[in-house]
């Protein structure tokens, strides 16, 4: 009669090349995955600002873009979601009486998001033509550990157009609208 078991020595080398393999996988693992989190963020933001875009030239009034966690008023939290609003006032902020069009959450703490552009105050104002109010922008995206390879940009031109950074040079790492590495806020 056989005996169908494994031995000790046999099952340790299953063991040490199941770990092999996995020390190879993990790191690629990763990496793949702050890529995809990368790609998830900017395009729920090009989309949202796509949005806040086409939302101003159907309504006629402006429209404002801007960071929060509670999904009712602006409070500069980009990482937790973009709240689509009517600004009627021009406040670059959600007021008492003003119309939510939609909100996003991006669950994307311990990451940075960041809006940078003219005029200040932290929030993108499409007015009703379309356009960004006081010129153009960009919204930045570094993952949590600043990792050049995974920073993205949503650049929102003076006319309103959204386009997504890219790796021009072949390098792996995105440049910014200046032609230099992107930088974390």
């Amino acid at each position: 009669m056989k005996d169908q078991g494994m031995t000790l020595f046999e099952m340790l080398v299953v063991i040490i090349l199941t770990g092999i393999l996995l020390a190879f996988a993990v790191p690629r693992f990763k990496d793949l995955f702050a890529r995809i989190q990368a790609w998830r963020i900017t395009s729920e933001i090009a989309q949202m600002t796509n949005q806040a875009r086409l939302a101003a030239i159907e309504r006629g009034y402006p429209v404002g873009l801007c960071g929060s966690s509670s999904a009712v008023d602006c409070n500069g939290r980009w990482v937790d979601g973009l709240l689509l609003f009517v600004d009627s006032n021009r406040s670059r902020d959600k007021d008492v009486g003003e119309e939510i069009l939609h909100f996003t959450p991006l669950n994307a703490s311990p990451s940075v998001v960041a809006w940078q552009g003219f005029g200040g105050n932290g929030a993108l104002l499409v007015e009703a033509m379309g356009t960004p109010y006081a010129g153009n922008g960009s919204f930045t995206y570094c993952s949590a550990d600043a990792e050049p390879a995974y920073r993205r940009q949503v650049i929102v031109n003076r006319g309103g157009r959204v386009r997504l950074s890219r790796d021009t040079n072949g390098d792996g790492v995105h440049e910014s609208t200046t032609g230099g590495a992107i930088s974390c806020p």
